[in-house]
């Protein structure tokens, strides 16, 4: 299942996930909507849980990750076709 998301990294090791903001992603100011955020986060802690095997042990273990809190610092906004 790794191989979908690219070759195994190690625990501590960085993996860079790119995604292009879509009209769907933006709000009525025409920037990137702040639930995009952590829902783009998600996707790529899940998708590096995959990579380096953590994931086939919690779910082995019937176990889920949970994120207990998230705080963001917004340093500009991000546009409508930007490459995040």
């Amino acid at each position: 299942m790794g191989l979908r998301f690219g070759k195994s990294v190690g625990f501590f090791d960085e993996a860079r996930y790119q995604y292009r903001c879509l009209p769907t992603d933006i709000d009525f100011n025409l920037y990137f909507t702040n639930g995009c955020h952590s829902s783009f986060m998600d996707i790529a802690r899940i998708a590096m849980m995959i990579r380096n095997g953590v994931w086939g042990k919690f779910r082995a273990q019937g176990m889920l990750p949970v994120l207990g809190s998230l705080a963001i610092k917004f340093r500009r906004g991000i546009s409508i076709c930007a490459v995040l």
